[in-house]
C-alpha cells in the first residue's frame, strides 16, 4: 500500500484503506471513494490539487486529503473509464 500521494500521472490504482477520521472517510464515500474504488490520476499535482478520475467523474484533492488515501496498482482496469 502507498499514499496517493506517491502515484504518477496516468496511473490507475485501487483504494485499499482511507486513514482519516469519520468526517473524512464520510466525506470520500459520498462522493464515490472507498475501498474497491479504482482511480485514474489525471494531475498528480506537483503544483497544486491531485485531480484523479472516477468513472467520468474528475475530484480535486488536496495533498492533505490524497496522502490519507493508501492504494495499490490496479491488477485490471476495466472498470475505469479512459
Amino acid at each position: 500500500m502507498t499514499p496517493l500521494t506517491y502515484v504518477k500521472n496516468g496511473e490507475i490504482v485501487e483504494v485499499i484503506k482511507l486513514t482519516g477520521g469519520k468526517y473524512f472517510v464520510d466525506k470520500l464515500t459520498n462522493i464515490g471513494i472507498y475501498p474497491g474504488t479504482k482511480l485514474r490520476i489525471v494531475s498528480d499535482g506537483e503544483y497544486g490539487p491531485m485531480i484523479i478520475a472516477v468513472g467520468e467523474t474528475r475530484i480535486g484533492l488536496g495533498r492533505g486529503m490524497a496522502q490519507k488515501i493508501l492504494v495499490r496498482l490496479a491488477e485490471s482496469t476495466s472498470e475505469v473509464k479512459q
